[in-house]
């Protein structure tokens, strides 16, 4: 029954005035109802008297227990109306809060994107910059290479032949040093001999002037004068001799040291060549394998143009390879054999040219030797005569001595002085006959000796014949050893020329086999597309072939350019006008080629970055999703902090911070305190003493205040709020369409949110 209607309004009102206007009845029995009983009508209107009034009392009694109730009713409503406005008012801040925050997000989010632009900029443009530097600093990195190279080169071989003229020069000095102290000591021996020969000359002079025989004598040292001068000049011959061959040993230290610059030049053209040859050899066999692709292709692209035509081809990639490889091995061996050919040659001429000096060297020593013992032979006959001259003159000054005393003895003697004269005449005719016989003999003896060394006798010294003899057999030895190289050489030359004919078999051998074609069965053929990837394969390594080679013969040019600038000396390197240093233009492109291939590499590490980037962001909505659906919690990141909303109650908002302590210690603040009001759910405190003070628990806590909230939630739906919310919001009744206001009211809080 509904209070809020006109007639029961009335009845209520009615019902109570009847009900305020009759009196309590009393308890006891009085004397009317005593009559009332004997009297059975009375009786019978009094008793439904009673029953009326208690049907009024009954009546009024559930009357003002239905407007308790009403009133009841009214005040319930009258708080959930108030509640409800609480609310909705609330919600609107919040929805207001959440659209400043959604532009504040997107204001954000727009000078984030700003920055992040600008910054990509700077960045691109700071990496061209890098690639233009490191490009730059390459290119200066291979010029000072190229130059470190070419002063380490020079620097080497002019150390090389520096070392070399050195030690060579040092050798011969220390043999002038030897041969200079050694025509030093002969020259003052010489010298002291003829001073000691000058000095008994003149003596012997002074003392034979007072002679009988100062005649004789006066011819004897002019012959030994003539002799002497005829010495001096020959020891003056035999110094200009030295003099001269000096100067051809300087001249030839000269060209010897020329020689040594020209033997270390040698050596570094031929460590170039061997670097090119190296070069060639692999540019050779690319080039094999690039025409045996070419020729294969070919073949394939005439058969697969008319099967029906028999294949002329039977050459697998693999035998053609090892074919190119073995026409190289034969090449290379050629090579070698010329080289060591040329080799060979060249030592057999140095060789035969160094026998003929080492002859003509040792034959010119000998003449020297031979006439060197000539002359001390005819100096020590020389001295040998001064001394039987000295001899000579001493005894002429005793006999004289003695004839002076026996003259004045027989002189005091008065009648013996006749035979005294007679005596001494007679001895004086007896030493003269016997010095003539002597001096005869002497002269005799000379002349057989000079005869002798004219005809080349037996007048030479054994121990120079012994040395002689032991230069000989060094030659022999040398040139022993040198016949004993030339046999291994020509050994050598004969084991190439072997592998060269076995190669030479070998190779036949593969064509008679190519030929035949045994290397592919008869019931199979291979059959190849026009385009495919070993083709494309193929095309690539010819382009890169082709730039290799033009890089190669570019580089070559300009490293034959430089060696002909540094060659050229000082003054054409000071008066050249080309600049140099600069690379060549096959470079280039390559270095730009490569450049383009790091470029497109990086485009596409950028791309895929994106493209991860995008993946991650996607999959970073579908977890936030997935844990919101199975949690109960909306996530929102930020740089070290994450906020948890709840979505049973949105106001309901936690944040943890990691930033704020020192390892896993972090800090969980709360937000919002959900629909409670100002101070939040009541079990709020009790749940965060007991769950996260106590038990260290936040998931626990989070999971009780989801049970909280929904709980919350759920008794407010079932209090009512549809009826409240319905009036309240000017909607068209209690029913409507059938809808719940409490769950559009949650989806309109949710959609607001997102």
């Amino acid at each position: 029954m509904d209070v809020g209607t006109p007639r029961n309004r009335q009845l209520f009102s009615s019902s109570s005035s009847s009900a305020l206007a009759t009196p309590p009845t009393a308890t006891k029995r009085s004397l009317l109802a005593a009559q009332i009983e004997q009297d059975p009508d009375l009786s019978s209107a009094r008793r439904m008297q009673k029953s009326q009034a208690f049907e009024s009392r009954m009546a009024k009694t559930s009357l003002e227990r239905r407007l308790l109730a009403a009133e009841d009713a009214k005040r319930e409503l009258e708080s959930l109306v108030k509640e409800k406005e609480i609310t909705i008012d609330r919600l609107e801040g919040d929805r207001r809060w959440l659209a400043e925050r959604e532009q504040e997000a997107r204001d954000e989010k727009e000078r984030s994107e700003a920055d992040w632009a600008q910054e990509k900029s700077t960045l691109d443009r700071n990496l061209r910059t890098v690639r233009s530097n490191f490009i730059s600093l390459q290119a200066t990195h291979a010029d000072l290479e190229d130059e470190y190279a070419t002063l380490q080169r020079t620097t080497s071989s002019a150390i090389a032949s520096q070392k070399s003229s050195l030690s060579l020069l040092e050798r011969k000095c220390s043999l002038l040093d030897e041969e200079r102290d050694q025509l030093r000591a002969l020259a003052q021996e010489r010298a002291a001999t003829i001073k000691e020969l000058r000095d008994r000359l003149d003596e012997a002079e002074a003392e034979a002037g007072n002679t009988s025989r100062a005649n004789a004598g006066d011819e004897n040292w002019a012959v030994v004068r003539d002799e002497l001068h005829r010495q001096t000049a020959y020891v003056r011959t035999l110094e200009q001799t030295n003099s001269r061959l000096n100067s051809e040993l300087a001249t030839y230290k000269a060209r010897q040291q020329s020689v040594e610059v020209l033997k270390e030049e040698k050596r570094d053209l031929e460590r170039k060549l061997r670097k090119a040859e190296e070069v060639r050899d692999r540019v050779v066999q690319l080039e094999g394998e690039v025409d045996a692709a070419k020729k294969e292709r070919e073949e394939w692209a005439a058969f697969l143009n008319n099967p029906n035509a028999e294949p002329t081809f039977s050459t697998p990639t693999a035998i053609t390879q090892t074919l190119s490889k073995l026409r190289l091995n034969y090449a290379s061996l050629l090579e070698e054999h010329g080289s060591v050919s040329s080799s060979l040659a060249l030592r057999t001429a140095e060789l035969e040219d160094l026998s003929s000096r080492a002859a003509e060297t040792f034959d010119r020593c000998t003449k020297l030797e031979v006439q060197l013992r000539r002359e001390e032979d005819k100096a020590t006959r020389r001295e040998r005569r001064a001394a039987l001259a000295e001899r000579e003159v001493s005894s002429l000054k005793a006999l004289l001595a003695t004839y002076t005393a026996e003259e004045e003895a027989f002189t005091s003697r008065d009648g013996d002085g006749l035979d005294y004269d007679a005596q001494k005449s007679q001895r004086i005719e007896q030493l003269e006959g016997t010095v003539e016989e002597l001096k005869i003999a002497l002269n005799e003896l000379e002349g057989l000796l000079e005869k002798a060394e004219k005809m080349g006798g037996g007048g030479g010294n054994r121990v120079d014949e012994e040395e002689v003899k032991m230069l000989i057999q060094a030659e022999r030895e040398s040139k022993a050893a040198l016949a004993e190289e030339l046999a291994q050489a020509t050994a050598a030359c004969s084991e190439q020329e072997a592998k060269i004919e076995a190669l030479e078999q070998q190779l036949w051998e593969l064509g008679v086999k190519i030929g035949a074609g045994n290397h592919v069965p008869r019931n199979i053929r291979v059959l190849q597309l026009q385009q495919n990837p070993a083709q494309e394969h193929f095309e690539l390594r010819r382009d890169e072939l082709e730039r290799l080679k033009a890089e190669n013969h570019k580089l070559l040019g300009r490293i034959g350019e430089l060696e002909s600038r540094g060659g050229g000396g000082s003054a054409g390197s000071s008066g050249g006008s080309e600049p140099m240093g600069w690379v060549p233009r096959e470079s280039w492109d390559n270095l730009n080629q490569e450049k383009d291939a790091l470029v497109d590499t990086v485009a596409q590490k950028e791309k895929r970055l994106l493209r991860l980037k995008q993946v991650f962001q996607a999959k970073a909505v579908e977890f936030r999703e997935a844990v919101s659906s199975i949690l109960g919690y909306k996530l929102a990141f930020q740089s070290t902090k994450v906020r948890l909303t709840s979505m049973y109650d949105l106001t309901a908002s936690i944040v943890f911070d990691s930033s704020s302590g020192a390892g896993d210690v972090g800090t969980m603040k709360l937000v919002g305190v959900g629909n409670g009001g100002a101070g939040g759910p009541p079990q709020l405190e009790e749940l965060m003493q007991f769950w996260v003070f106590q038990r260290q628990s936040i998931p626990c806590f989070l999971a009780a205040l989801t049970l909280e909230c929904y709980e919350r939630t759920t008794m407010g739906r079932t209090a009512g709020w549809h009826q409240t919310l319905s009036e309240g919001g000017g909607g068209s009744g209690s029913g409507g369409d059938g809808s719940n206001p409490a769950d559009s009211s949650a989806m309109d809080m949710t959609r607001t949110h997102s």
